[in-house]
């Protein structure tokens, strides 16, 4: 009675306790919030986000305080630091709204975030999503990735893509982000 049950749901996150929840639906092109544990639900209001959207990916932290949703109609990605009452577009000096972005995620504090875009790379904060970087490594460039996700304190992170050709390729860092590698040969991972 809550969710419409003929809507597709693309993406949901969920806070540690279970408390805060957050999911965007492509059939109505909008957000819903949750912060009695699924129990009940609203929709974010469109001038906090932008309707007709597609968004591809959202991050909780652990206490629900910090979020993040990507979009993949260059409309850039938003940001609520106050449990989903309020959202801002991230600076487009740091994420340039010209790209679609597929996927985030982040350390349960929130300190650590990560946002993955359709091409170059990917893009960091290591300070609360206060200020970001874009991460040139060329294994982050070879690749077309579409998942990732990191240890609660960020320092183990795991990515999953395209490799080229057929191969599908898990790339890890072991040092917060800082330097890349393989995990092994190329495989088939769904």
């Amino acid at each position: 009675s809550q969710l419409p049950f003929d809507d597709y749901y693309n993406t949901i996150a969920t806070s540690a306790d279970g408390n805060t929840q957050l999911t965007s639906s492509n059939t109505n092109s909008n957000v819903l919030l949750s912060t009695n544990g699924g129990t009940g639900w609203t929709g974010i209001d469109s001038n906090q986000l932008p309707i007709n959207n597609s968004y591809n990916s959202i991050a909780i932290s652990g206490n629900g305080d910090i979020q993040l949703i990507t979009t993949s109609n260059n409309k850039g990605v938003y940001r609520s630091d106050d449990r989903g009452s309020t959202w801002t577009n991230i600076d487009n000096t740091q994420i340039p709204l010209n790209n679609q972005y597929k996927y985030t995620y982040m350390s349960i504090d929130g300190s650590l975030q990560v946002i993955i875009p359709s091409v170059n790379g990917l893009y960091i904060s290591r300070d609360s999503g206060s200020s970001w970087t874009q991460l040139t490594e060329s294994l982050l460039y070879s690749n077309n990735f579409f998942s990732g996700s990191c240890s609660n304190n960020g320092q183990y992170h795991f990515l999953a893509g395209e490799g080229g050709g057929d191969s599908i390729r898990i790339i890890m860092s072991l040092d917060s982000g800082k330097t890349w590698e393989t995990t092994g040969p190329y495989s088939k991972w769904n």
